[in-house]
């Protein structure tokens, strides 16, 4: 191995070498920061040739919070001195010595410690940006809070490999980034997750990930599983074995459901797909997660953690479904973009032929969701726009669908509330019948989907799905 092969420099995931030397290549005199603010205006004024250099930010979106511009400003300064220290510096002298420099994967002191006084600095910006996006509902904060979110996540990320951090602890930062933040950059901080991912998977040897098998496979009796509350007015749902795109096509002209079966007999993740192999292939990534029963409890939250931890708390261990269960332990990735975050597991998936009927045939348009949860998550009675192509990789649900014309008897919220699309009710609730006896000749169908199959539900239908054993689900929507 040569000392180059060996140094610090070709250690560094590339995308962030590139992005370091985009930023960094040629040495740029970035100012000081004031001493007082009787400097502040004149040093915004010679920030002016840094606002190129802010991660995906101009400087006139910084206007009204000028002290985290300079304060910005500032950590640039000190990451361009230290990228020029540990990694040009090095790359130089690498290249015209032949002494072997076996100390450059191990910053000097006096680096750390500046490395580290900026992450603290960069911590607190952090956390006045995450209140600032907590103000509020989420579709109402200011873009800027959500760059700026990923504009300090990406200063995180360059300063904890210039570190030497671990990649558990550069990866956190990037999925934090990612799901906060906006995808500044060219997207910069899902191409360093990417490469620092595989480099996990790869150290873990987790190249046999796909022998594994599930440690504990749930006994669900499916004859004996039903939904409460059946009424006089039950109908079969269709049932079609890999049916033609013209065949496909009239169901979505009749807006009727369908059960399909022989549609992904293809997909590698029907063979490769259980809890453990998640956790080996994704364990580390930071996701979202629904906790409580269904998102219409009130105790109903959301929380961060990796998806290791969301198995450890969360999946259920045992082999029987537990319906004495607290809702506050039930823990769902439910309607998560988790396949644009992990590439890894979007290789195993293909987006099913009928979605090209829809009215765009442009993959970008079609949104794909996982569900990811142990028995018992509930998604309760609701309705989509569009259409759905719901798909059980493993585990199973059962769904109760109800057409459009029952939408007054499932007496949805207001179509001023953000559950305008949801139900009031119900539909399992031991005096359904009782407290609202029009549910009694309420027209639906009882749908199992297990494992290999999917299911196909025309816009505006009602669906209420609960699981019945740990599962993964991929829904499809389209226009």
């Amino acid at each position: 191995m040569t000392n180059m092969e060996s140094s610090f420099a070709s250690r560094i995931p590339s995308s962030v070498h590139l992005l370091l030397k985009q930023t960094f290549g040629s040495t740029v005199e970035l100012p000081e920061t004031p001493l007082s603010q009787k400097r502040l205006r004149l040093a915004l004024e010679n920030v002016e040739g840094v606002a190129e250099k802010l991660p995906g930010i101009s400087a006139n979106e910084l206007l009204e919070n000028p002290f985290i511009h300079l304060s910005i400003s500032r950590l640039l300064k000190i990451l361009q001195d230290v990228f020029h220290k540990e990694v040009i510096c090095s790359e130089d002298s690498l290249q015209n010595t032949n002494e072997d420099k076996g100390d450059d994967l191990i910053a000097s002191e006096k680096d750390i410690s500046v490395i580290e006084n900026a992450l603290k600095e960069l911590s607190y910006l952090t956390d006045y940006t995450w209140e600032q996006l907590n103000i509020g509902h989420w579709k109402s904060v200011p873009r800027i809070w959500r760059k700026l979110y990923t504009c300090l996540a990406i200063l995180k990320v360059c300063f904890l490999v210039l570190k030497r951090s671990s990649n558990l602890e550069v990866i956190k930062e990037c999925d934090m980034g990612i799901l906060m933040g906006e995808p500044i950059c060219q997207n910069v901080l899902r191409k360093i997750a990417e490469e620092v991912s595989s480099r996990i998977i790869t150290e873990a040897n987790c190249n046999n990930c796909e022998t594994l098998g599930t440690s504990n496979p749930a006994v669900v009796d499916y004859d004996k599983i039903c939904l409460r509350n059946k009424s006089s007015n039950e109908f079969e749902v269709v049932v079609a074995k890999k049916p033609s795109l013209e065949e496909f096509l009239s169901f979505m002209k009749t807006k009727t459901p369908v059960l399909l079966t022989n549609t992904i007999d293809y997909w590698p993740a029907l063979k490769k797909w259980n809890v453990e192999y998640i956790r080996k292939i994704a364990g580390f990534r930071t996701v979202p997660v629904e906790v409580g029963q269904k998102y219409t409890s009130e105790d109903w939250t959301q929380k961060v953690m990796s998806i290791s931890e969301f198995i450890d708390k969360y999946m259920q261990a045992s082999t029987e479904s537990n319906e004495n269960q607290c809702q506050n332990d039930i823990g769902y990735i439910a309607q998560y973009h988790l396949f644009t975050q992990l590439p890894e597991l979007r290789k195993d998936i293909r987006i099913p032929e009928y979605c090209a009927l829809g009215s765009t045939s442009d993959h970008e348009k079609i949104e794909i969701n996982a569900w990811f949860g142990p028995a018992n998550t509930i998604s309760p009675t609701h309705y989509d726009p569009n259409h759905n192509i719901l798909v059980q990789v493993f585990g199973s649900k059962i769904i109760r669908l109800f057409p459009p014309s029952e939408s007054s008897k499932l007496q949805p919220h207001s179509d001023s509330s953000l559950l305008f699309n949801t139900s009031q009710l119900d539909i399992e609730q031991d005096d359904l019948f009782l407290a609202h006896p029009e549910m009694r000749n309420a027209k639906h169908c009882d749908i199992m989907l297990r494992a290999g199959k999917s299911l196909y539900i025309p816009p505006r239908w009602w669906h209420y799905v609960k699981s019945l054993e740990p599962s993964f689900s991929v829904s499809f929507w389209f226009e």
